[in-house]
């Protein structure tokens, strides 16, 4: 997997072969049998190359009943690479689920993942996480907000 890629002149052809993997017209591009595969070129495709059917194929295994899956899926659409970009809201609607989750791993991820972006919603999700009762949740919380 090329990420970063730092070879310019080949950019747009690797690009092109990413764009591929999630145009469903070519079934010789298709991987959609191996999930880890998937999951490192859609987090490639998206962060590297902003195709943004490679972000929605993150956004959509966010909903995922694996919870390994769903997890992978909102870390990597998490990643520093996102530091201080625009919050968007297909992010918030796939992370919102997670943020009233039973299980403290997904709320804490999901609050990482938010607070790695800015936006007016972003301040107040990461406030109102203070009043979790898992530490590792409001802990998280601070970081973003001091980030």
């Amino acid at each position: 997997m090329p990420c970063p890629i730092w070879d310019r002149k080949n950019w747009p052809i690797v690009r092109e072969a990413y764009a591929k993997i999630f145009d469903a017209a070519n079934e010789n591009w298709d991987f959609s049998d191996d999930e880890d595969f998937m999951r490192l070129a859609a987090f490639v495709a998206a962060r590297d190359f902003q195709i943004v059917k490679g972000r929605d194929w993150l956004l959509n295994r966010m909903a995922s009943d694996d919870e390994k899956v769903a997890l992978r899926a909102i870390q990597s659409l998490g990643d520093t690479y996102y530091m201080r970009q625009p919050i968007y809201p297909e992010l918030l609607a796939a992370v919102e689920p997670h943020l009233a989750s039973d299980n403290p791993k997904f709320r804490a991820a999901a609050i990482y993942t938010i607070g790695v972006y800015q936006g007016d919603t972003v301040p107040p999700l990461l406030m109102k996480a203070f009043a979790d009762p898992d530490k590792q949740v409001w802990q998280t919380a601070g970081r973003r907000l001091a980030d």
